[in-house]
Formats: structure tokens, sequence, C-alpha cells
């Protein structure tokens, strides 16, 4: 499964579809698993991560960092304005078009979509990728009473 997310993820950076992977790093030991912003395939080869061990919830880290591409967005039509105004033969500066891929636990897409309802993340900044719980995955039995056994709301599945 790993391996298959590293790959659809090295995937779409070079494709230039996303210019971040919000995923799991690796830590000391096998079970020090924290969430991590890679910008390269070799930061992914390097150090992303996909076990029993990655409960964090991805989503909330989508907050801040659409947060920053909404304000670069926001900031050069601002300047596009402005240098308008001064020249109103100025061309325009491209706006930037950033988009970040984050993978998604079943439990996951739903602090994901109230993120949404909220007006917290943009969606457009996002590309979402469900992925199974690994405790599923691995013959845990905390996912045994979870509701959903699927993730929602995202772009595509891997599982």
């Amino acid at each position: 499964m790993q391996d298959k997310l590293i790959a659809r993820a090295k995937e779409l950076l070079s494709e230039g579809k996303v210019k971040k992977v919000v995923g799991w790093k690796k830590g000391l030991f096998e079970d020090d698993i924290t969430p991590a912003l890679f910008t390269t395939a070799e930061e992914l080869d390097k150090d992303f991560v996909f076990n029993k061990y990655c409960k964090a919830n991805l989503s909330k880290y989508l907050v801040g960092i659409t947060k920053n591409i909404e304000i670069a967005k926001s900031t050069t039509r601002m300047n596009n304005t402005m240098a308008k105004q001064r020249d109103p033969n100025a061309q325009d500066a491209p706006i930037p078009q950033e988009v970040v891929l984050v993978f998604l636990k079943p439990s996951d897409t739903y602090s994901f979509t109230q993120l949404l309802k909220e007006s917290r993340i943009t969606r457009e900044d996002v590309y979402a990728i469900g992925v199974p719980c690994q405790d599923t995955l691995d013959g845990g039995d905390i996912c045994d009473n979870c509701a959903g056994k699927k993730p929602v709301s995202c772009d595509e599945y891997i599982g």
C-alpha cells in the first residue's frame, strides 16, 4: 500500500498537478510517525511511510496550507489591481495555482468535509486521495465500530 501511495504522489508531483504532499513521515522508531509536508519525489522515497501507526488526521494541516495559498492568490490580485491603477497598460501577473495532495483515512474525511463547510479550507486547493484505515488492513479492532469504512469527499481512492 505504501508503495502505491508514493507512486501516485510522485506521479502527481511530476505532472505538476500538485506542488506539495501532506503525508506521514517516519521517525527514529517504527511507531514514531509524524505528519509531514513533502515537495519532492526524493523526500517521498526517503521519508514517507504508511502503516498502522499513521493515526494523525491530516485534514487539519490543510487549514494553514490552503490559507497561505489563498493569501498568495489574493496578494497577486491586489498587486495586479494596483499596477493597473498606476499604468492601465500593465500586464497582470499570473495568479498562483497551487494544489496540495493529502491522504485521508475514512474517519479523516468527516473532519475534511466539516472544514470545507466552515470555509476553513478551499476545495480547489486540495487534491484528496482516500486510503483505507490501516487497522482494518492489519486486522485490528479499533475500526470495528466505525460507521464509515470508505473515505468520502475524495478525488480518488487507493486501496
